[in-house]
């Protein structure tokens, strides 16, 4: 740590006496990188001198001595080039190339919203005037149907920060020390608020849907495929000659990097038999489109318009228009996208059905509990409205002398 002092030299005066004197100016002394002590001459005011002290205090924290200055080359390169490095180091790990792309994706907009043209505008400041920004508006005016940004998303955009502030750290020594090391996760409720699709609103819609769809709802209903997965499946990755039939899982197609297995239905193994072309070879993809959320609304709106016309009568036509069946966000705000309308309904199904909490983290592939018990069930679905309550025992009556009737 620099410190102010002020050098004293030894005067002789005319009389032949030596005196101690001190300068006029202070002088500030530090060790550098090497362990050497260094001084530099500063101000005869004292708090001028002060001023001094704390910008070379602020050059020590980056390293900077008059001998050694191993960060002054980084501070002035663009913050977008060693996030280049920075991803380029990623690939060279063998990182898969949608995380690179994620993260060079996060780190962009972090850089362009945050004002981090430079490594020294990294600061905890400016990332949380921006997430607090982010908490009150959508940002750059995307997802119209928000109206702010969820604190999962706020937290994902910091783990990126943090993943690109350490690499600076070490390995690259770019920097002394993370920024945002001290950057507390964000707080708050979800605000994507899902809902699960009923068993009456499942069998519309695969009724309605077109068949190259509709069997890609049917296995993602079934067993749980994540849209990505679903786009990544190969027909060498199905067994269906085997008894279940089973889907393995590659670990670089899913997202928690595991290749897990996962076991098919009799009636949709048969039908994944008939749907496979007789030239398909191992390296073919079994469903060449995966539904777009542009697809599955209109396809939620397709089984809701053939809902509403089977109506019977004037009164249940217009009981019907009133109500969420098969719309894609309620009157609650709840919305049923692809992920919610096929994980959360089936792990859904599987608590309705009793099946052990185990077999059900299994089959949605969790490892917190949390996730099977809580974000990925549907309450209502579970019937709660309807369930049967242990009545509570009547009170006896009471005399009017203070004592139980005998009755």
């Amino acid at each position: 740590m620099a410190f102010l002092t002020k050098r004293t030299y030894r005067a002789k005066l005319p009389s032949g006496k030596v005196v101690t004197r001190r300068v006029k100016h202070w002088t500030i002394v530090w060790r550098d990188g090497a362990g050497k002590l260094r001084r530099k001459k500063a101000y005869p005011d004292k708090a001028a001198s002060q001023q001094l002290m704390a910008k070379l205090q602020v050059a020590l924290a980056w390293g900077e001595t008059d001998l050694v200055n191993p960060y002054k080359t980084h501070k002035a390169t663009p913050t977008a080039q060693h996030v280049a490095d920075f991803i380029a180091h990623l690939e060279a790990k063998g990182c898969s190339a949608k995380y690179a792309t994620t993260m060079r994706r996060r780190l962009t907009i972090l850089i362009d919203e945050c004002g981090w043209a430079y490594l020294p505008d990294v600061t905890a400041d400016t990332f949380l005037r921006w997430r607090q920004r982010q908490k009150s508006a959508p940002r750059n005016g995307t997802r119209k149907d928000r109206d702010s940004t969820s604190a999962a998303t706020l937290n994902q955009y910091l783990a990126s920060a943090n993943a690109f502030c350490n690499w600076l750290v070490r390995p690259a020594k770019r920097i002394a020390a993370n920024p945002l090391a001290g950057v507390d996760k964000a707080e708050g409720e979800k605000v994507r608020n899902r809902r699960a699709l009923s068993d009456d609103e499942v069998s519309i819609l695969l009724a309605v849907a077109p068949a190259d769809r509709a069997i890609v709802y049917r296995v993602a209903l079934s067993v749980g495929l994540r849209r990505s997965e679903l786009a990544a499946l190969k027909w060498g990755d199905i067994g269906l000659v085997a008894v279940p039939a089973f889907i393995q899982l590659r670990a670089e197609a899913t997202k928690a990097r595991r290749g897990d297995r996962v076991y098919l239905p009799a009636t949709l193994a048969e039908e994944l038999r008939k749907a496979k072309p007789e030239d398909a070879t191992g390296n073919d993809r079994v469903f060449p489109a995966v539904p777009d959320l542009t697809a599955w609304q209109e396809d939620l709106a397709a089984a809701r318009k053939r809902w509403v016309g089977e109506a019977k009568t004037p009164k249940e036509r217009r009981e019907r228009e009133r109500s969420d069946v098969l719309t894609y966000r309620d009157a609650m705000g709840r919305q049923v996208d692809f992920h919610a309308g096929t994980r959360k309904t089936l792990c859904t199904r599987l608590h309705r059905a009793g099946q052990p909490l185990a077999l059900a983290m299994r089959v949605m592939r969790h490892t917190d509990a949390r996730l099977t018990l809580v974000d990925y069930t549907d309450d209502d679905r579970l019937g709660l409205a309807g369930a049967v309550l242990a009545e509570v025992p009547a009170a006896p009556a009471v005399s009017s002398a203070g004592g139980q009737a005998i009755r």
